[in-house]
């Protein structure tokens, strides 16, 4: 009888998890996966992300390193403008193959483009071919073998009488049994809610990082270029953009290092989208340097409520990655926020080590696999959360005063090239961690 496993979230770890399950089970025979997604098709939109450290070396394991190369993102890496537009300093990418990456990775590609990488592996699809799948016997149901995916579904509650089996009930009044319950739904996880017993004790796993971001797209101009560039200005504000992706628009990143008491824009209460974006518009009106007009106006403009996401940057860090046969995964138990740029590759670490303790233990020992991946992916998470004392709040500046002496010390380090020196001084795995050997997974050495 197979393993019957339920994902929930549809966004990188959790195809990726399915991939890693199906790899494993060549015969198709072991494991019964469903994944369901609430929104209503896999979602092709998001931020640009990359592989780092244990990413890397999952990724060509997995044999689908030379697809995200066709799909990376052609970044040259990260300039600092003035007022004016003018770079000021920059630092490259590291594309030399050795070494550890530098601030714009080697491997840097969009979010759809790498969920779909994942969606098609997990369907046995190859990466060029459309078919996406068996066909469907409801519009919103994708199925292949022994993965499938239903879309615009979610749960409402899981309940465990033992720990044999999880009970769920989904939105659709459907309920149904399973051997695994999987919560890959992100930093707001309603599997964490569910499982610790309540929003309070959910809710008690983040740990803000007294910033908050606004992400959204506007068409490309002569002026974009292959560079992230980032501007900095007086209270403790900034813009980057993206838009290395000659084939996409250009990326727009708003963010402001307040903490919530102190919040003089009302970030933390903003709660609709139309709030949100009228938030972030007023809290930049006031600047108008290099091209924060333009930025300013689209926003003000923007009518597709699906262009725009705004989010509070902090980190989950929830002690308790397992109660019984539920279990979170990536961003749901340990995301280490956006700026320490581990979040894809922690999040693939973890579906790594939770399915080759799966395939290691077998249909019998779930609950020993599920203890052996908590203990296994704990020091990964350790290591990805560890942050330099006073960050983000370094990086932003109150006064002009504070902006000058935080662009000249970025100035001297991209003149003096210091980080090339710590990049060189520090190859990819030094003091990191090795990601453990699973043979029962059926990777390529």
């Amino acid at each position: 009888m197979p393993l019957k496993v339920l994902i929930i979230g549809a966004g990188v770890c959790g195809p990726a998890f399915a991939t890693l399950l199906r790899r494993a089970d060549p015969s198709l025979s072991a494991y019964e996966i469903t994944i369901i997604e609430r929104a209503p098709k896999l979602r092709e939109t998001g931020l640009q992300i990359d592989l780092r450290s244990q990413g890397i070396p999952i990724v060509r394991k997995m044999g689908l390193m030379d697809t995200i190369r066709r799909r990376a993102v052609p970044e040259s890496g990260v300039a600092f403008v003035d007022a004016a537009g003018r770079p000021f300093a920059t630092f490259g990418k590291n594309d030399s193959g050795h070494g550890a990456q530098a601030m714009t990775s080697e491997y840097e590609i969009m979010r759809g483009d790498l969920v779909d990488v994942f969606y098609r592996a997990s369907l046995g699809l190859s990466a060029d071919d459309d078919d996406e799948g068996e066909e469907p016997s409801t519009p919103n149901v994708v199925s292949n073998g022994n993965v499938r995916y239903e879309f615009g579904v979610t749960v409402n509650d899981i309940s465990q009488h033992d720990d044999a089996a999880v009970d769920v009930a989904f939105s659709d009044g459907r309920t149904a049994r399973y051997d695994l319950v999987v919560g890959a739904d992100g930093q707001s996880s309603r599997t964490r809610r569910m499982m610790l017993g309540g929003k309070e004790a959910s809710d008690a796993c983040f740990k803000p990082l007294d910033l908050f971001t606004a992400f959204y797209q506007i068409p490309r101009t002569p002026a974009d270029d292959s560079w992230m560039n980032c501007h900095v200005m007086r209270g403790r504000r900034a813009i980057f953009t993206r838009s290395a992706n000659v084939k996409a628009p250009t990326q727009v990143y708003m963010a402001i290092q307040t903490s919530r008491a102190e919040d003089a824009f009302g970030l933390s209460t903003a709660r609709s989208v139309a709030e949100q974006k009228e938030t972030f518009a007023q809290a930049f009106a006031d600047q108008h340097g290099w091209r924060v007009d333009e930025f300013v106006d689209a926003l003000k403009n923007k009518t597709r409520e699906e262009d725009f996401y705004a989010t509070e940057i902090g980190q989950v860090r929830c002690r308790k990655l397992v109660v019984g046969r539920v279990v979170l995964l990536g961003d749901a138990g340990y995301c280490p926020s956006p700026i320490t740029g581990m979040g894809t590759t922690l999040s693939l670490t973890g579906a790594y080590v939770l399915a080759g303790e799966l395939a290691r233990h077998g249909r019998d020992g779930v609950p020993e696999a599920l203890e052996a991946y908590a203990r296994g992916v704990r020091p990964f998470v350790d290591e990805a959360q560890r942050l330099i004392p006073g960050l983000p709040r370094l990086l932003y500046a109150e006064s002009r005063w504070g902006v000058w002496i935080l662009t000249t010390v970025v100035w001297l380090m991209s003149k003096l090239r210091i980080v090339d020196l710590v990049f060189k001084l520090a190859p990819e795995n030094s003091g990191g961690l090795q990601i453990p050997e699973y043979p029962e997974l059926n990777l390529s050495s």
